[in-house]
C-alpha cells in the first residue's frame, strides 16, 4: 500500500471540502449576492472558535469565526430566508468526538489544533439548522450585519 504523507492527506481532506461546498452552493448566476457579517455571542460572551453556517434553497454556506467572536460570510442570495447553524471547532470546546483512525493510523496531524484560552461550549441544538431556530433573510445591501446570541 502507498504510504501518503500528512500533507498529502490535507490537501485531499481539503479539496474535497472545497469541492463538496462548491457542490451544495448551487446558485443561480444571476442571483444577487451579498455579504453578511456578525458577532456570535453566547450569554453576552464572544464564542472565540468555531463555524457559522447558512443553508437554503439551494445554497449553504460557511463562515468562521474568528477570535474575536465575528464571522464573515463572503456570498449569500438576497431575499431568501436561510437557516443557520453553529458549531464549534473541532478539539475546541463542545462535545468530544472527531474522525476514528484506521488501526495503525496516526490523525493527530490532520486534527485541527485545540483551543485557546477561555472556551464557550455552545448547547447542541444550534448545531442542527433544522433544529436551531436561528433563521436570517439578507437584503439588497451590499453588506449585511447579523449578530447571533446564542443563550443555553
Amino acid at each position: 500500500m502507498l504510504f501518503l504523507t500528512k500533507n498529502v492527506w490535507r490537501f485531499r481532506i481539503a479539496t474535497v471540502l472545497f469541492i463538496g461546498v462548491l457542490g451544495l452552493s448551487g446558485c443561480g448566476q444571476n442571483e444577487k449576492m451579498v455579504k453578511v457579517t456578525g458577532k456570535v455571542t453566547l450569554n453576552k460572551q464572544p464564542v472565540t472558535s468555531g463555524s457559522v453556517s447558512f443553508v437554503g434553497e439551494p445554497f449553504a454556506g460557511n463562515a468562521p469565526i474568528k477570535p474575536d467572536g465575528t464571522y464573515e460570510l463572503l456570498e449569500a442570495p438576497v431575499g431568501k430566508e436561510l437557516a443557520i447553524s453553529v458549531r464549534a471547532a473541532p478539539g475546541g470546546p463542545g462535545p468530544k468526538s472527531g474522525p476514528v483512525a484506521p488501526k495503525g493510523v496516526d490523525l493527530t496531524g490532520m486534527m485541527a489544533p485545540e483551543a485557546k484560552g477561555k472556551g464557550v461550549r455552545i448547547p447542541m441544538k444550534y448545531s442542527d439548522p433544522k433544529a436551531s431556530g436561528l433563521k436570517y433573510t439578507p437584503t439588497s445591501d451590499s453588506v449585511n450585519t447579523h449578530d447571533i446570541d446564542l443563550v443555553p
